[in-house]
Formats: structure tokens, C-alpha cells, sequence
């Protein structure tokens, strides 16, 4: 969550996990976090950003 709180207002992260994390995509929105999903053959890819302009990963 560190990692998250810390990006710049441009940023990105990618959050690569085996399981989707249901109870992350609660805490994204209500901090002003944007997300996209990306099923992979071993779990998840998760995009996460807060610049409201660009709301595409």
C-alpha cells in the first residue's frame, strides 16, 4: 500500500498477483486511485494511477 500512496499525480503502478484482490479495489476508490484489471494465465495485472485525465492504463 506504500508503494500506492507514493505515487505522483502522473504515475502508475502495476500490481502483478495471483488472486484478485477484491478488497484493494475498495480502498483504490475511496483514496481517488483509478484501476484496470488484466486476467493473465497466472493471475492477475492490476494498473493502478490517480490522474483523472487519463483514465486508460
Amino acid at each position: 500500500m506504500e508503494a500506492i500512496f507514493r505515487l505522483p499525480p502522473d504515475g502508475r503502478l502495476c500490481l502483478r498477483i495471483h488472486r484478485e484482490p477484491y478488497p484493494l479495489y475498495d480502498i483504490l476508490r475511496n483514496n481517488g486511485y483509478f484501476y484496470a484489471v488484466f486476467p493473465t494465465k497466472t493471475g492477475f495485472d492490476i494498473h493502478i494511477w490517480q490522474d483523472s485525465s487519463c483514465n486508460a492504463p
